[in-house]
C-alpha cells in the first residue's frame, strides 16, 4: 500500500454532498492507494464543513473508498461516511448482491462502449434530454467535478499538464431508467447520463481537438449508500448538428 498524508487545506472548492447537505472540502488528513493490482483501491480520509457554518468547531471527518472497476478507464465505485459512524445494518442477501454486481456490469459496459453520439443532446425535441441553464450548471459544483475525474482518467498520461484550461460551454442530461435501479427524477436522479461540452485549451493533451464532450453516466445506489461513476470524452465532432433548443424542464 502506498500511504501519503498531506495537508490539502488550500483546495476549499470542491463541494459534496451527503443527505442532501452540501459540504465544502476543507482538507486530505490521510490518502492511501493499494498496489500489486491492475485496478486500485483508494482510502481517504478528509475534514469538511457546511458552507453556511465554516467554522473549524464544526469540522467533520469523513473516511472514503474509492474502487476502480476497470483497467485503464474512468469506472468507478464510491462510498463515504462519517468516521467513527457504524455501517447500516443491512441484510446482504444474495438478491442485494446480485443487483450490485449488475450495477457493476452496467456502468463497464457502459465505459468500454464509447460509442460516437448518434442524436445531438443539446438540440433535442424528442423529450429524451434536459439541458441545463447557466444558472444550475454554477450552482452545482459537481458538474465540473465530473468534468475534471472524466479528463484526468482519460488522459491521465497528461495529468501533470493539469486540469485549469477545461471551460464547461453546456450540459444536459438523460435518466436511462435501467431495471433495478430506483427511478428518481431531477439533477439528483439515481441514474443519470450527463453529457458536457467543454472546450480543453491543453494542446499536449487533445492536439487541435479543443471542443469536446464528455460523457459521464451516475448510479447510486440508495440502499447500500454506494455511489458509481463512468464514462469518456468525445471530439465533439462526433455530435451531429441540429437546430438550437431552448433549456428543458423536468
Amino acid at each position: 500500500m502506498e500511504i501519503d498524508e498531506r495537508d490539502r487545506s488550500e483546495d476549499t472548492e470542491e463541494i459534496i454532498t451527503l443527505d442532501g447537505k452540501d459540504l465544502k472540502l476543507c482538507s486530505v488528513e490521510e490518502y492511501i492507494r493499494s498496489t500489486g493490482c491492475a485496478v486500485s483501491t483508494y482510502c481517504i480520509t478528509f475534514q469538511a464543513v457546511a458552507p453556511e457554518t465554516n467554522r473549524i468547531g464544526s469540522l467533520q471527518t469523513f473516511r472514503s473508498q474509492v474502487c476502480e472497476l476497470a483497467y485503464g478507464r474512468f469506472c468507478l465505485n464510491c462510498l463515504a461516511r462519517p468516521l467513527g459512524e457504524t455501517k447500516k445494518n443491512i441484510k446482504l442477501t444474495d438478491d442485494i448482491l446480485d443487483a450490485g454486481m449488475e450495477l457493476d456490469f452496467i456502468l463497464r459496459e457502459y465505459c468500454d462502449s464509447k460509442l460516437p453520439l448518434e442524436e445531438d443532446p443539446f438540440n433535442d425535441d424528442t423529450g429524451r434530454f434536459y439541458v441545463l441553464d447557466k444558472s444550475q450548471i454554477e450552482d452545482n459544483a459537481w458538474i465540473l467535478l465530473y468534468l475534471e475525474l472524466v479528463v484526468a482518467r482519460s488522459f491521465r498520461n497528461h495529468i501533470t499538464h493539469g486540469l485549469t484550461s477545461l471551460k464547461i460551454l453546456k450540459v444536459a442530461m438523460e435518466i436511462p431508467r435501467s431495471p433495478g435501479v430506483s427511478v428518481n427524477m431531477g439533477l439528483d436522479a439515481y441514474d443519470a447520463t450527463f453529457y458536457i461540452s467543454y472546450k480543453d485549451f491543453c494542446k499536449a493533451r487533445v492536439g487541435k481537438e479543443v471542443d469536446r464532450i464528455a460523457l459521464v453516466r451516475r448510479i447510486l445506489d440508495p440502499q447500500l449508500e454506494i455511489l458509481r461513476l463512468g464514462g469518456y470524452t468525445l471530439s465533439s465532432q462526433t455530435i451531429k448538428p441540429s437546430n438550437t433548443m431552448d433549456a428543458g424542464s423536468f
